[in-house]
């Protein structure tokens, strides 16, 4: 046996302990996004006309977007 041959033995993962990892990662980020993307409902702001509303770059605000 060679060297390179047992270094990737020794630290090779087996293929069912990645996929763990992975689905609960994904798992994880799932519950995250999901929560931050339903709490956040924004949408553009319309004039009179319906034409959208720039931003003021000058306030900290920020007026082309309003909460539903």
């Amino acid at each position: 046996m060679t060297i390179l041959q047992w270094l990737k033995e020794f630290f090779a993962v087996p293929a069912t302990e990645v996929k763990n990892i992975v689905v609960e990662g994904a798992e994880e980020v799932a519950t995250k996004t999901k929560t931050k993307v339903t709490n956040v409902k924004r949408k553009r702001a319309r004039n009179k006309k319906g034409r959208f509303v720039a931003d003021d770059p000058t306030t900290e605000k920020n007026e082309a977007y309003e909460d539903k």
